[in-house]
């Protein structure tokens, strides 16, 4: 981009490219580890007006043009109070054109302060105006300030017209958005984001990733952590899978993730309680999203962004037209000796009523694997699938999907549980809230 300044002075302007190493100062150490990201970009774009002499200008506190003095050598000229109420213009001594539909944002220095003094700001129709450009500084203080030779004093920035204001700004949910949450947590646990390059290519993946796996079709692979029940049928492929209506994503979530919101089981161990359907198996052994505190930012985040990832990966698979809901998600832990039974999540063998007939499908996500026993088992398709951290499987909440867990023999199971409905009257108000 082109910038033209036609000098209407005796003196053409000193202009330089802003200074790209000016950082904020003593900035404290990041808590987090990573650089702090605004520190140096700002000071790199545009160019800057230096002052070419140096000069004292001192202030009384009135409203008068009078109110101000300058003094500087003899011949000083281009600077001096025009305005009054505080304010020390700067007549640049030029005029300044741009490219046709792009105006010139004018402002102080990028990552100065000046002690008595701020720099103000505003943009001109520079493609056009036959105006010579002016730079107005107003005083905080009654005082002298003084400014030096070569001193940066105006900060030239060319923007397209009309980007300067979005039309409107909208207040979105961060768990909407994937891709951006994989990136703040990875930002937030200090591992730092490396930017994309540019022409569109993608970020790789990051420390805390839900993996939006592609559409396309993939090589029908063997699944290494499935195998059938019965004997003697080779080895479980992906295709088996879908055919059985199991939908089976490895690396849904990364192990930073996983062990994110371990980290919050632990931590939020005190809020553990009864079931209060009276079923004593899941006495102090679950965290509801509604009870983790909102301090726990980066695990409410994970669990939003998880179920709303889910909820629309269910759709596709199972070709849903019609939307689905979130009932609820959880962190849930097992112990050595526990074990679940075959069973529906929406509907008992026997034809009496479930406590959650409104529960279409289920879906786990896997935390841990660093324990024995505890696999998930499908009975009627003959499946059995050994957990993986960071594995998501979903499946239909009806009879046809009755599925159990074996005997944990030993160490520790962190699993990631959620239903999903058709009616939205079911839904977990709390899907709706921002992290």
């Amino acid at each position: 981009m082109t910038l033209i300044c036609y000098p209407v002075g005796d003196r053409a302007p000193w202009i330089a490219p802003a200074a790209g190493d000016r950082v904020w100062g003593a900035i404290p150490a990041d808590p987090l580890g990573s650089e702090t990201p605004f520190a140096i970009v700002p000071a790199g774009y545009g160019w800057e007006v230096l002052c070419q002499t140096e000069f004292l200008a001192a202030w009384n506190g009135g409203d008068g043009v009078g109110d101000m003095l300058v003094r500087g050598p003899p011949g000083l000229a281009g600077v001096a109070s025009r305005l009054g109420h505080g304010l020390l213009t700067f007549d640049l001594g030029c005029i300044f054109r741009t490219e046709p539909g792009v105006d010139l944002w004018l402002g102080g220095p990028a990552n100065v302060t000046k002690d008595g003094i701020m720099p103000l700001s505003g943009a001109i129709e520079a493609d056009w105006m036959p105006v010579a450009a002016t730079m107005n500084w107003r005083f905080t203080r009654p005082g002298p300030v003084r400014f030096a030779k070569g001193e940066p004093i105006c900060h030239l920035l060319p923007i397209a017209r009309g980007t300067g204001l979005p039309a409107a700004v909208q207040a979105r949910a961060i768990a909407s958005d994937p891709a951006l949450v994989r990136d703040y947590v990875r930002w937030r646990n200090g591992r730092g984001v490396t930017r994309p390059e540019r022409h569109g290519a993608a970020l790789p993946d990051a420390a805390v990733a839900l993996r939006i796996a592609p559409d396309a079709d993939t090589p029908d692979r063997v699944v290494e952590t499935a195998g059938w029940l019965a004997a003697g049928r080779g080895a479980v492929r992906e295709s088996d899978l879908r055919s059985a209506g199991i939908l089976y994503e490895e690396g849904f979530l990364d192990r930073i993730g996983c062990e994110a919101l371990i980290g919050c089981f632990e931590r939020q161990g005190h809020l553990l309680a009864k079931a209060s359907d009276g079923n004593t198996f899941f006495d102090n052994r679950f965290l509801w999203f509604t009870q983790i505190p909102v301090a726990e930012r980066t695990c409410r985040m994970i669990m939003q962004t998880a179920r709303t990832a889910i909820r629309e990966k269910i759709r596709r698979f199972h070709g849903e037209a019609q939307p689905l809901y979130s009932d609820t998600i959880q962190l849930v832990r097992w112990g050595p000796d526990q074990a679940m039974r075959p069973h529906a999540d929406q509907a008992n063998p026997d034809g009496t009523r479930h406590a959650t007939p409104h529960r279409d499908y289920a879906a786990i996500v896997y935390l841990n694997d660093n324990y024995t026993g505890g696999h998930l088992y499908f009975p009627t398709q003959g499946i059995a699938i050994r957990p993986r951290a960071g594995l998501l499987v979903a499946f239909s909440g009806g009879l046809s999907h009755m599925h159990g867990v074996t005997e944990l023999t030993e160490g520790i199971r962190y699993t990631m549980p959620g239903w999903y409905t058709r009616e939205p009257a079911r839904q977990d108000r709390s899907e709706l809230e921002a992290v």
